[in-house]
């Protein structure tokens, strides 16, 4: 292995074939796939097809989108905070999730907003302390911009407990996900 590489620990109970499954990365000249232990490959309904699709990033890499570049803020200012809603309102789509903990409370609020003429993600993080950073979160939520989550009811069921309805959610990764790869497991 290469330098600063070190593969994940697949060994013990919380073996999956979804554990860094499929993930690439160059390792100073040498490009990595990580892959899960063949019997997970062999055992699994879906193994054969991740499998193959995983190897695809080495033998037909331009199958694969290009990355795109993503600058990442932590917004903990109003003026941080009016730059982040600027580019929320000018993005064509919005990306938003959230992270909940301890104590029945959201501990983290992200979202992504892509910026068409600089054509880079602009992820932002705000990390709920007081009620300013609630306000902000729902001012987000509110632009009138179309949203995409992954396994939205979750989320928006958390964020209307914070009275931070959702405007224009209009996409869920979670049913797009299973009606395009139908073979994959379910949540």
């Amino acid at each position: 292995t290469g330098k600063g590489f070190k593969p994940p620990d697949t060994d013990g109970p919380g073996e999956s074939i979804h554990n860094y499954g499929g993930t690439f990365s160059r390792v100073g000249k040498v490009d990595c796939l990580l892959l899960p232990p063949p019997k997970l490959i062999a055992t699994t309904n879906e193994g054969e097809w991740l499998f193959k699709r995983w190897i695809s990033k080495i033998t037909d890499p331009d199958s694969w989108p290009t990355e795109i570049p993503m600058k990442w803020t932590i917004v903990q200012t109003i003026a941080g905070f009016r730059k982040a809603l600027e580019k929320t309102k000018a993005s064509p789509l919005v990306s938003l999730d959230i992270e909940t903990g301890d104590y029945l409370k959201i501990r983290e609020f992200g979202w992504a907003v892509y910026d068409e003429a600089e054509k880079t993600v602009y992820s932002y993080v705000i990390y709920p302390q007081c009620l300013e950073d609630i306000e902000w979160v729902r001012e987000i939520c509110d632009t009138d911009v179309p949203k995409v989550m992954q396994n939205g009811i979750y989320d928006s069921s958390w964020l209307l407990a914070y009275n931070s309805p959702i405007r224009r959610w209009e996409l869920d990764t979670l049913g797009m996900m299973h009606s395009w790869q139908p073979e994959l497991p379910r949540d």
